[in-house]
């Protein structure tokens, strides 16, 4: 690896560069500041009962609250849907067993099937991180 030279600025510059320093420093405090506000407003809606939707928005007087899910699927046990059913993979499922399109697996789970049944217990949903946006 070669040498890192420094480069020699003028007395305007460096401060400048300390003002940044400062800027992004103050910027680092303010998100801590932030996260740790959106986790005591998700507590405290929890503890006070509010209903908090598992998939879309609640409003605040100030906020607009963005929650989802994300979906991963279970590898070992979609393997073994593929083992019953090797229709599936290139139809519905890629290699990895990820769904082709989100409309055909969702088109497949709507389905009342048995294969319906068994695919939709390969979900592995976990909570998305709330969203949260200032309100205009």
């Amino acid at each position: 690896m070669g040498k890192i030279e420094m480069t020699t600025t003028t007395p305007a510059v460096v401060a400048m560069q300390m003002e940044w320093a400062k800027a992004k420093d103050a910027e680092t405090q303010w998100k801590n500041y932030r996260l740790a506000m959106e986790a005591q407003i998700n507590e405290t809606l929890a503890e006070l009962g509010y209903d908090t939707p598992v998939k879309g928005k609640m409003h605040l007087e100030k906020l607009d609250l963005t929650f989802g899910m994300t979906r991963s699927w279970s590898q070992p046990c979609l393997g073994k849907v593929i083992v019953r059913h090797p229709e599936l993979l290139h139809s519905t499922f890629k290699t990895e067993y990820k769904p082709v399109s989100n409309p055909t697996i969702d088109k497949l789970l709507a389905s009342p099937s048995i294969l319906a049944v068994e695919i939709s217990k390969c979900f592995e949903d976990k909570p998305k991180k709330v969203a949260f946006s200032k309100r205009a």
